[in-house]
């Protein structure tokens, strides 16, 4: 028998995303319901590296970014210890960004003036100095740019923090309820439906379900070009602390870190092409593919690690727009619709300040960070007559 289920805020996806979306408005006494097509944290929001990368991260989402790192990030770290006794492991570490070639050094400098605009902090190094500073970098590196600004936590403690404090709060979430229609009550976002029947209702509806955020989106006229991508992330045995800092290529061919008790988290993404879809590829786990190239990868940016052994691996589907660059807004053609998707695999690092600022769209307060240029509409085309304005259909 069907239900309904009635709230102030109805989110659907519990990754990161979704679960700080629902803890920010839960604590500011909203009722919040939450839906999610398996179980809570079952996607990429556990299985990603961990990492808030800053530098050359997409310019349109430098804002939100640092807003996640002066104002969000260290704020959660002491909050959720308190409330519910989860360390998310957040740290400002610091990190560098590889360059291979000299050619790689001048096109980490072009990054320069967007730093500069959001307060970055950068320094460019070359790699003797590189290996002055960590004597285990390869001589394969011939430079790097170091952000001050960049950090990392864990990605299960927190998706999984975030859904407990949420629960605390009054939130209430709702496994094995996949969203299928979405629907409009006199022009405005008013109701959900699942796949069981169940009919979710609430004057606020955010989207936060990665990759089934097109198909979800797409019963109320909405679609956001983005494809399916594979995160593959694998851990080594613990080796001696060598590291705090994370690690990314100029190419963002490979990237990782090193953890507090010595294993290296390091991930690289699959080469399958930008159009594989979910169930074509085994997932939650590297194929036998990517195992042997990550490692190389790992190897040639560390050599000492050629002996060391491999003894997990994980995997999740993200959501890629033609962009890399996130989707971020308050739908004005649908009122009562939020959108948060299309993180491109590197969402994670800035999961927590998304969510506040989903929470501040709704609760209509200030934004803390300018999401203008993080709206889908910058894939539409372009007006044929005129060549300026956006085509909305």
């Amino acid at each position: 028998m069907s239900e309904v289920r009635k709230s102030d805020v109805l989110v659907v996806g519990s990754g990161s995303v979704g679960n700080a979306a629902a803890y920010f408005l839960a604590k500011a006494g909203l009722s919040v319901n939450v839906l999610e097509k398996e179980t809570v944290g079952n996607g990429s929001s556990t299985r990603n590296g961990g990492l808030n990368k800053m530098n050359f991260r997409g310019v349109p989402e430098l804002s939100i970014a640092m807003y996640g790192v002066e104002d969000i990030w260290p704020m959660l770290q002491e909050d959720l210890q308190k409330e519910v006794g989860v360390d998310i492991e957040y740290e400002t570490t610091g990190g560098y960004r590889c360059a291979a070639t000299d050619e790689e050094m001048k096109k980490l400098k072009t990054f320069i003036p967007h730093a500069e605009k959001e307060n970055m902090h950068l320094e460019f190094i070359d790699g003797m100095e590189l290996r002055k500073r960590i004597p285990q970098f390869s001589e394969k590196v011939v430079g790097a740019s170091y952000c001050a600004e960049e950090g990392r936590a864990n990605p299960l403690k927190t998706t999984l923090g975030l859904y407990s404090a949420a629960r605390d709060f009054g939130a209430k979430f709702y496994d094995n309820e996949k969203a299928i229609q979405i629907d409009l009550v006199k022009g405005a976002a008013r109701r959900v439906v699942t796949e069981q029947g169940n009919v979710y209702e609430a004057d606020h509806i955010i989207v936060a379900a990665c990759y089934g955020s097109r198909e979800l989106l797409n019963t109320v006229d909405i679609d956001i070009p983005f494809t399916h991508a594979l995160c593959e992330v694998f851990v080594t045995e613990p080796v001696p602390i060598f590291m705090k800092e994370i690690v990314i290529s100029s190419t963002g061919a490979y990237y990782g870190h090193q953890t507090a008790h010595g294993s290296l988290v390091f991930g690289a993404g699959s080469k399958f092409g930008p159009f594989s879809r979910e169930g074509t590829y085994v997932e939650k786990r590297l194929t036998s593919q990517m195992i042997p190239s990550g490692a190389k990868g790992l190897m040639e940016v560390f050599p000492f690690l050629e002996k060391t052994k491999i003894i997990r691996s994980w995997s999740g589907w993200h959501d890629r727009t033609p962009d890399d660059t996130t989707c971020l807004e308050a739908i004005e053609e649908v009122p009562g619709l939020y959108i948060a998707c299309g993180f491109s695999g590197h969402g994670f690092g800035i999961a927590a300040p998304v969510g506040k600022v989903l929470s501040e769209m709704v609760m209509g307060e200030p934004l803390g960070a300018d999401i203008s240029q993080l709206r889908f509409d910058r894939f539409l085309p372009m007006d044929p007559f005129t060549g300026a304005d956006r085509v909305k259909y």
